[in-house]
């Protein structure tokens, strides 16, 4: 199972998105960043669970 580097990031963005406050806007670099860990995430979750069986759609 691959690991990932410290994704309180995305959790960080996420709680902004439900709960705006004082944050500053994201910028460019931030918001690739995001996408590129949560691709990450979802490449490794996806792929661990079609090892075991469980068929995932791709197409995202």
């Amino acid at each position: 199972m691959s690991t990932h580097s410290d994704l309180a990031s995305l959790t960080g963005w996420a709680a902004e998105a439900r709960y705006p406050s004082e944050m500053p806007e994201a910028t460019n670099a931030d918001a690739s960043e995001a996408v590129e860990q949560a691709r990450s995430v979802w490449t490794a979750v996806s792929t661990a669970l079609a090892e075991h069986g469980f068929p995932v759609e791709q197409d995202r």
